[in-house]
């Protein structure tokens, strides 16, 4: 099983003082050339999956042998790629909810 988890930034910046924010998502505390016009908050993205029995009897034998773990380096991949997505849905709907404000 593996637990993948993000916590970042959501913001509306702009570039300039006539251009529309835009909605951006960052683990950065600061965007070099732009200027942050409202906080959303920290959004969270967190994945937990698992590999059935037979594929991690096979990663702990190849584990003996040594070398790269393939099965467990998609699932981290996987993992990562699924909470990213949480992530960036959950700021979507931070900017959409507070577009009237």
């Amino acid at each position: 099983m593996w637990r993948r988890s993000f916590l970042l930034r959501a913001c509306a910046v702009k570039k300039t003082p006539q251009e529309t924010p835009r909605l951006l998502t960052t683990s950065r505390e600061n965007i070099e050339g732009t200027v942050v016009t409202k906080e959303l908050g920290v959004v969270v993205g967190n994945a937990v999956l698992g590999k059935n029995l037979f594929s991690d009897f096979l990663s702990r034998m190849q584990n003996l042998l040594g070398g790269e773990l393939g099965l467990y380096t998609h699932l981290v991949e996987e993992a990562t790629a699924a909470a990213t997505r949480k992530a960036m849905a959950e700021s979507e709907m931070r900017a959409c909810s507070r577009k009237g404000e």
